[in-house]
């Protein structure tokens, strides 16, 4: 009788942050997640980068890789400990939040490439057709190709594959298991946005400790929070569509390599200029964010799309607690 009544499940009184099974909210959950992880990211690109390079003076050669590999494990393991002892769920392995073996998962990332390769020569092709934008150069050089693949491997993992992780990965299932799929989605998104926000903010503070005025005005910030917004879209919709991470993952890194090389001078494939120009910081961001919105715009059309029309999601499913997102 004793060990029965002990074997039920234990009840508690729900309230503001707890839920009566004794867990976090899940509103406190996702947001309490999403700030963790926006202190990571802040800690060591914004603090630690600085300190081991101002002041002990280490090459960025040995920085770059020691920070990319802290990152990610600090990313895997908030995670980790958030679906174990925040959501008091059982691990099975990375397969749950979408993350299949690289085999599986490359042809998936090379569409996720050749989607926003397509839209984002469309969306530049047409500010040129519109004389909205002039092509000032064409370097295609193998020191532009080899500088790009070096570039390419720590930010692969730096950003894409941590936030695709963070993001699409453990926040979207955490959010679908207790929402139905299209509030999960829309949620995922303000998460995300939310999460720029603050490295945003993390980074004026950053810049202010250095005695350093914040170069990005409010009208900047305001239009890069939208293409972020929309971009939040465009990758919860590769998870959708495909039910694991690595499509957002490809499209991810070429989405945040394609601005750069039409705009950095140090690796430029194409040098671009609006008309009419801009000058200093907010010509590089108008320069990127403008036609980064049209594009993007047309990226998420033609998801949402294959999400309609072809895969025909059920927005009001939820993902039992013992599912795997890449099922």
């Amino acid at each position: 009788m004793y060990a029965s009544i002990h074997s039920l499940p234990s009840r508690h009184r729900p309230g503001l942050f707890k839920g009566a099974d004794g867990c976090l909210r899940l509103l406190w959950r996702a947001l309490l997640y999403t700030l963790i992880q926006a202190l990571i990211y802040s800690f060591i690109h914004f603090f630690l980068q600085n300190f081991l390079y101002l002041k002990l003076h280490i090459m960025d050669l040995i920085i770059l890789p020691f920070d990319v590999l802290l990152h990610l494990t600090l990313v895997l393991l908030a995670t980790y400990l958030f679906w174990r002892y925040v959501d008091k769920r059982p691990w099975r392995g990375w397969r749950q939040i979408g993350l299949i073996p690289l085999r599986s998962g490359l042809p998936f990332a090379l569409r996720g490439v050749l989607l926003i390769s397509i839209t984002a020569a469309l969306g530049y092709g047409s500010f040129v057709a519109l004389g909205w934008m002039h092509i000032l150069s064409f370097n295609p050089t193998p020191i532009f190709f080899l500088a790009l693949l070096i570039d390419m491997i720590p930010r692969l993992i730096d950003e894409p594959f941590c936030e695709e992780i963070a993001m699409r990965g453990y926040l979207y299932s955490t959010l679908n298991m207790g929402l139905p799929r299209w509030l999960a989605a829309l949620a995922q998104v303000g998460c995300f946005t939310l999460f720029c926000a603050l490295l945003t903010g993390f980074a004026a503070f950053s810049t202010a400790v250095q005695g350093q005025p914040f170069p990005y005005p409010p009208g900047i910030i305001a239009l890069y929070l939208l293409a972020i917004a929309l971009f939040g879209g465009i990758l919860q919709l590769c998870v959708l569509n495909t039910s694991n991470l690595w499509m957002g993952i490809g499209l991810h890194l070429f989405a945040i390599e394609f601005p750069i090389m039409v705009i950095t001078p140090h690796k430029t494939l194409f040098q671009i200029a609006l008309i009419p120009l801009f000058n200093g910081v907010e010509r590089f961001h108008v320069l990127v964010d403008i036609p980064e919105i049209g594009y993007f715009v047309l990226t998420l059309v033609v998801l949402l799309f294959i999400a309609l029309r072809i895969r025909r999601i059920n927005w009001q499913a939820r993902l039992p607690e013992t599912a795997e997102l890449s099922k």
